[in-house]
């Protein structure tokens, strides 16, 4: 009899636990966008990192959002070499390090452009092969770079590859191929969740329209 009634208060105690838990803990993230905010100057309306917020804003999901680390020619070796650092910036009054943004992020987006990987003079003609050869060493950058990211961020992590447009389909079409591929093969190796632009239809303006921003803010929602 006695032994029913502790497995019964037993039982009952788990029950109690596991109801505080679904009704007092809230589900959400402190999402981090980081790198490049080369598209920025392609957006007319609103960024997909933009309507990802809005999307968590809604879904009552969002518990922080940063984008101290994101801007304007943000490159690979400064971005690794704030990490390293562990760069202090200071906002509303507080100093923010680098270093515990990532360690207490849910989800990070890191985004790359071209200029990470190649000097492009649009007035010369390009030679591929040495574009090739550049690439495939920048690439040893960005293995150290997501490795490192890896080692503060270790929940979730979004690499979005590199997206160009200027208007015309040239060749340089092949080299944004050659790069996205291979950063897939990158993530594919540091378990890293990558979204290949290469993968998507886009028209041939200059300027991200606001379908593809909202197509890209839903490939990031799908891998919260």
């Amino acid at each position: 009899m006695h032994k029913c009634i502790k497995l019964f208060l037993l039982m009952l105690s788990i029950v109690g636990v596991f109801l505080i838990y679904k009704f007092v803990y809230k589900k959400g993230y402190n999402y981090v966008v980081i790198g490049n905010d080369y598209t920025s100057s392609m957006v007319k309306g609103m960024h997909y990192n933009d309507y990802v917020k809005e999307y968590l804003i809604e879904h009552d999901l969002l518990k922080s959002y940063s984008d101290d680390f994101f801007g304007r020619n943000y490159q690979i070796s400064e971005l690794l070499k704030d990490i390293k650092n562990n760069e202090f910036i200071t906002k509303d009054g507080y100093s923010v390090s680098i270093k515990k943004t990532l360690r207490e992020s849910d989800v990070v987006v890191l985004s790359l452009e071209i200029k990470d990987f190649l000097d492009i003079n649009r007035n010369l003609k390009i030679d591929k092969i040495n574009c090739f050869k550049q690439i495939d060493l920048r690439m040893i950058e960005i293995n150290k770079l997501l490795k490192e990211i890896k080692k503060k961020a270790k929940k979730n992590m979004i690499l979005i590859g590199v997206i160009y447009k200027d208007g015309i389909v040239n060749e340089l079409d092949d080299i944004i191929k050659y790069i996205n591929y291979n950063l897939e093969d990158l993530t594919d190796n540091l378990d890293i969740n990558f979204i290949n632009p290469n993968d998507m239809l886009f028209d041939l303006s200059k300027s991200l329209t606001d379908k593809e921003c909202q197509w890209l803010a839903k490939l990031i929602i799908n891998y919260l």
